[in-house]
């Protein structure tokens, strides 16, 4: 079991023959740590590195992977990506709500 994580989680670590820690948000770093330590299957979470593409950068590598692609991470990672879904699909009990991409 390998681990690259922002930080040493001491349970976690106990069960890790390599743990590394780094920004799990940027996919290149991740997709190097993969290719170094031949990894095949890994587990990404929580949303953060889902939603700055992990999950694509290493299925694009080959590696196989628990989780969903940055398209699909966008439900957990965007209420208004979220809203604007419910809203499409005429949702009932959808709150009324207003998406603003300033704070002017």
């Amino acid at each position: 079991l390998l681990c690259f994580g922002t930080a040493v989680n001491p349970g976690l670590r106990a069960l890790c023959c390599e743990y590394t820690v780094g920004k799990i948000t940027d996919a290149a770093a991740v997709s190097a740590y993969a290719a170094e330590h031949g990894v095949t299957l890994a587990v990404i979470g929580p949303e953060a590195p889902l939603d700055a593409g992990v999950a694509d950068a290493l299925l694009a590598d080959g590696v196989g992977v628990v989780g969903p692609t940055q398209a699909h991470a966008q439900i957990e990672c965007s209420k208004a990506f979220a809203l604007n879904l419910l809203k499409k699909y005429k949702m009932r009990g959808l709150p009324e709500f207003r998406e603003f991409t300033s704070m002017e």
